[in-house]
């Protein structure tokens, strides 16, 4: 079965949990709609986007729209009605978010049946413009032997890298103890202005010690390796899931993505710096390279 295929129904149910569970004063988790899928958290935010060309932050936000703005044709029922009916707090919020979306308001839809009902189709699906294409690149399935790491934990922002395994490298009694630097994302990087955005800062040590060490697992991975700055990662990361989710046989597993960072970018130009990066799957027998 091809992969995408099978992400589909996931995605499709993620959907249906939006919409079942959306209220006037509430909308479900990121984690919540996650789990409604069965897709590994760790990896959901970046699928349901290349399936779908937008992120849940901005599906919710358009399925509240969807509903406001069929409430419209009620003419009993107010504009700011509509609005607070939808979870928005003031018909001022509603109105910023027509304009936004639709560049137009709620009194000229309404005085046009015709203009008001387009406005509901676009808001209840998105259009073709937003669907997302997967690139290709140089990917190959590796396997990783079990990594002792020591670890800082970063949430809710992108961390400062040079600060950070600045620590790192002093606790590990200088950088000739340190046999490579990695990050662990926890999610994706576009969650630090909606959800939250967890980051791992890892060295893997030539002697821990009596250190407190963490075990990062090891298995079957993903490998592609991107050069560039760190602005860069995204695109060659949507690059290896749109790759997994056109391959008949790939699942990913419920475990963070890995980046090895292979230079030092005090010594490397950004534009060659190079990171590999890891995503952990697991593979069938359907699977076709």
């Amino acid at each position: 079965m091809n992969t995408s295929h099978y992400m589909l129904g996931s995605i499709a149910q993620a959907l249906e949990y939006i919409q079942s569970e959306l209220r006037e004063d509430r909308a479900p988790s990121l984690g919540d709609v996650a789990r409604a899928s069965g897709i590994s958290p760790y990896h959901f935010h970046r699928v349901f986007k290349l399936l779908t060309g937008e992120t849940c932050a901005q599906v919710v936000q358009r399925l509240r729209l969807a509903k406001s703005t069929a409430a419209l044709q009620d003419p009993s029922i107010s504009v700011t009605q509509a609005a607070m009916a939808a979870g928005y707090g003031s018909s001022q919020a509603y109105a910023k978010a027509l304009r936004r979306e639709l560049a137009d308001s709620a009194s000229a839809m309404r005085a046009d049946p015709e203009r008001l009902a387009s406005a509901i189709r676009t808001l209840s699906e998105p259009d073709d413009e937003r669907e997302a294409a997967a690139r290709t690149a140089r990917i190959q399935i590796c396997s990783l032997d079990p990594l002792d790491v020591l670890l800082i934990k970063t949430e809710d922002k992108y961390p400062d890298l040079a600060e950070t395994y600045g620590k790192l490298f002093e606790a590990a009694g200088g950088p000739q103890n340190v046999r490579a630097a990695l990050g662990l994302p926890q999610n994706d990087m576009e969650l630090c202005e909606e959800e939250g955005f967890g980051f791992d800062a890892a060295v893997v040590l030539s002697d821990p010690k009596n250190l407190d060490c963490i075990t990062i697992q090891g298995g079957l991975h993903l490998l592609v390796r991107h050069i560039g700055p760190d602005h860069g990662l995204n695109d060659t990361l949507n690059a290896i899931y749109g790759f997994a989710l056109g391959k008949p046989g790939i699942a990913f597993r419920d475990l963070p993505n890995v980046y090895h960072y292979i230079d030092d970018p005090e010594e490397v130009v950004e534009t060659e710096c190079r990171t590999d990066i890891y995503v952990p799957i697991d593979v069938s027998q359907g699977f076709v390279g």
